[in-house]
């Protein structure tokens, strides 16, 4: 059976006991619960604090943010802290400081070698130049300094130490061994300094905010060290690859560009003569590739420098490093007891794989298992292909074939139908998805409506499992009188309009001067905003043309949205709120009652840097004269009203909009609002109610119409009226918990989601015809236009071509029949 390729820091994970491995027995797996839950913490936590209220800065902070990552110091930093306390305020804290700092230095990296990618998107210098890249890295390393402070000199201090090894590391590198300095010695040093520091600062962090016993400090900061190090020895040897379908770099990139490494390192040190002239050779192809010639000289030699002793030597040097063989030197806890048996100190040096151990009958079980996945996938967004891309990554003792079908003839979901034309920093994210697909180990099938063109049965007959990763795309229902009322819309249905979803009708009525929105969240920002937002204003967008110019004919004037709670209790981001200041022509209007705050919204206010900001951003709105209606001069105006419960809405003799009425609510002392029984009314002719997104049913698939999602556990689909797994039927992304989170909750989900496939591989569906032309064939036969990768290259190509007469960067194709015939060639 062959392994598909993995990421280099996973293979230094399997060998050094973490990532690809899970605890062992019920305390062990309480151990492993929590470092996934504090895990969860800091993905979400990192995802507010890598924000920057500057629009260039925002999209450059989390440009490789988003781009993934194996987030190995934050789980170090967590587990380290199981000596303690867990995972309490300040190991969160610490963690995503240090993540952060992680991420800042990779800027710098990419700059300082010339890198053209990292985590499979363009290097950041390579979009916005070194001098951005440069000031990226220093705006995340300010970002891990304020986490930091929270907590004290110690921690202020534990992160000026780290910094000062992380740039001597670099610094020695740059400059290289001196006349006098052993080479290895030196080279190990420098690893230890460049990589082993932060990681070490990470496992010493762990002890030291968690509370842990002082004496566990030193062991945990020396087994950090000792990891990092081994993490480098190891992606020497992987530099080195004949496969760069596994390893994502081409060989010998690192020696190519004259930078040295373990393996050279120790072929330099080897006495024999044949040695000595393999090293000539390689000294010369770097010096003649430092003069223009062809990188290429360099495979012959690079090949022998792979299958000689000294790359073998690289790899046993790195279990010597392996801390594991201090444990006899880690003192005693005192006031534990010589037989304490802590989960962490059991497992530190245990092999635990991720698979659960199947134990002797399993073994013998392992010869019937089959040896390739069939796997469909059912939604293209990113749910679906990060889970393609995670299980297609993993380590695993199986071949796997990924068909991916979407409904559309578009991939990506709501990232191409659910942003809005004016986020172009968000839509980036397509390139790293478009990334995945252009591998070519992922077949796409677009247009294929499940449960109309092929069903569960059908994916039975040809498939070992199936994901389910098709989002939650309908409007949260409201329960009060009159919501369904001519002109009252739920969001979701504008917002696909407005992306140009090939299913809305073409037209949309904005034939209504004053407008209310209902929601208090990102999504009620942007409904708000694109609703009075000049058309004019989008023509830099890939805004559709009938949406153009429907918003052209827009007879908006005011635009109302609605909270239930005040400013401190908002759900949406200060960068959202701060784009409906700068809108063209609209006043913004916000009222001086709505700012009487409680001692709750005081406190939230100074100890909440995101609430804080937003409460900025508003008390300077109330200081411009347009406030409550005092001379504005714009065409349009844009109110925000705080403290506002719907409780009905009122129509006119046609049914149709006429009024939202709305009681007054106030703070209840806790972060929550109370009524106060006073009814006001506000006149309007449409109202969009933006309170949150919601699942559909799938035929023949469980689901949970209260809650809608597909009731699963960690993945695994469950029984519609028990709790029993379903074999072979998966479930990511918000199908799967609901439209909460952002990108690096849909790949946490992903990842979930696919170990449990791999660990399922004994009760995997048994398909009649899993070969991959069965599936075409059935399409074929039952009349299907489906649309391929190829396909949709086409229609991409095709929609820059219409936006490039206008310097647009595309403009989008919106009836499905012209996206299909543009697709096929037709």
């Amino acid at each position: 059976m062959t392994s598909s390729p993995i990421a280099p820091g996973s293979r230094l994970a399997s060998r050094l006991g973490f990532s690809d491995r899970i605890f062992i027995g019920p305390a062990a797996r309480r151990v492993a619960r929590s470092i996934e839950d504090g895990l969860e913490l800091v993905e979400t936590g990192l995802a507010e604090d890598v924000r920057v209220a500057d629009p260039l800065a925002d999209v450059t902070s989390r440009y490789l943010y988003e781009a993934g990552g194996k987030r190995i110091r934050p789980v170090l930093t967590l587990l380290a802290a199981q000596l303690g306390e867990g995972n309490t305020d300040a190991v969160i804290d610490i963690a995503k400081a240090l993540e952060i700092t992680h991420l800042g230095s990779l800027y710098h990296d990419d700059v300082m070698d010339g890198a053209d990618r990292r985590r499979g998107v363009p290097a950041a210098q390579t979009v916005w130049g070194n001098n951005i890249a440069i000031l990226t890295g220093d705006i995340l390393f300010s970002r891990a300094s304020q986490l930091m402070a929270r907590h004290g000199d110690r921690a202020i201090r534990l992160q000026a130490d780290t910094f000062e090894r992380l740039v001597l590391g670099q610094m020695h590198e740059t400059l290289g061994a001196q006349p006098g300095d052993d080479a290895i010695e030196f080279y190990i040093q420098v690893l230890a300094d460049k990589t082993g520091s932060l990681i070490a600062a990470a496992t010493q962090a762990g002890v030291i905010f968690s509370h842990a016993p002082s004496e566990y400090e030193e062991p945990m900061r020396v087994y950090g060290e000792k990891i990092g190090v081994a993490f480098q020895l190891l992606d020497d040897v992987i530099d080195l690859s004949a496969k760069p379908e596994d390893t994502g770099k081409v060989p010998g990139t690192d020696l190519r560009a004259g930078v040295p490494t373990m393996p050279y390192l120790l072929l330099k040190a080897e006495p024999d003569a044949a040695s000595a002239e393999l090293a000539a050779r390689i000294d010369d192809g770097v010096a003649r590739i430092a003069d223009g010639a062809d990188p290429s000289i360099l495979d012959g030699p690079l090949t022998e420098l792979r299958d000689h002793g000294s790359t073998q030597k690289t790899l046993e040097l790195a279990p010597h490093l392996d801390p594991r063989r201090h444990r006899r030197a880690r003192p005693a806890a005192q006031g534990h007891g010589a037989r304490s048996t802590h989960p962490l100190r059991r497992v530190l040096g245990r092999a635990l794989p991720l698979t659960p151990c199947r134990r002797a009958h399993a073994q013998r079980e392992e010869r019937t298992l089959m040896t390739k996945l069939r796997l469909a996938i059912v939604g293209a967004g990113p749910a679906g292909i990060y889970a393609a891309d995670i299980l297609l990554k993993a380590e695993r003792k199986f071949d796997v074939s990924i068909d991916l079908f979407e409904q559309l003839p578009a991939p990506y979901g709501l990232v191409r139908y659910g942003v809005a034309p004016d986020h172009p920093r968000i839509k980036g994210i397509i390139t790293a998805l478009r990334d995945v697909l252009d591998r070519g180990d992922i077949r796409l099938f677009g247009n294929v409506r499940f449960g109309e063109d092929i069903t569960l049965d059908d994916l039975k007959k040809h498939y070992n499992a199936v994901i389910f990763a098709t989002g939650a795309i309908r409007d949260t229902a409201l329960d009060i009188p009159g919501i369904d009322a001519v002109a009252s819309y739920g969001a979701a249905d504008y917002v696909s309009w407005f992306d140009g979803h090939p299913d809305v009708p073409r037209e949309w009525p904005l034939d209504a001067e004053s407008v209310g929105v209902l929601g208090n969240g990102n999504v009620a920002l942007d409904v708000a905003r694109m609703l009075a937002k000049h058309a004019e204003d989008l023509l830099v967008t890939e805004v559709p043309e009938n949406v153009y110019e429907g918003l052209s004919a827009s007879r908006i004037t005011d635009v109302h949205v609605f909270g239930r709670r005040g400013p401190a209790q908002v759900k949406f981001t200060p960068l959202e709120l701060r784009e409906l200041g700068e809108l063209r022509d609209v006043d913004m209007v916000v009222y001086d009652e709505d700012f009487d705050y409680d001692e709750a919204s005081k406190d939230a206010v100074a100890s909440n840097k995101q609430v804080m900001v937003i409460d900025r951003v508003l008390q300077s709105w109330r200081k411009r004269d347009s406030v409550n209606n005092a001379g504005g001069t714009a065409s349009r105006r844009l109110h925000l009203h705080f403290w506002a419960r719907p409780v009905e809405v009122r129509t006119d003799e046609s049914g149709r909009v006429a009024a939202l009425v709305y009681e007054r609510t106030q703070p209840d002392g806790q972060g929550g609002a109370i009524g106060t029984g006073e009814l006001r009314e506000v006149p309007m002719q449409a109202l969009y109610r933006a309170i949150g997104y919601f699942g559909s049913p799938l035929p023949g698939v469980p689901f949970d119409k209260k809650h809608g999602v597909i009731p699963n556990r960690e993945g695994q689909v469950l029984a519609k009226d028990s709790n029993q797994r379903v074999p072979g039927i998966y479930a990511t992304g918000w199908i799967k918990r609901g439209p909460v989170g952002l990108i690096g909750h849909t790949k946490s989900d992903a990842m979930e989601t696919v170990r449990h496939i791999i660990n399922d591989q004994g009760s995997w569906w048994q398909p009649e015809d899993p070969s991959e032309d069965s599936v075409t064939a059935l399409l074929e036969e039952r009349g299907v236009k489906w649309t391929d990768l190829e396909g949709w290259h086409r229609l991409d190509e095709h929609e820059i071509a219409l936006g490039a007469p206008q310097e647009r960067a595309r403009v989008k194709v919106v009836p499905r029949d012209v996206m299909v015939r543009v697709s096929r060639g037709e």
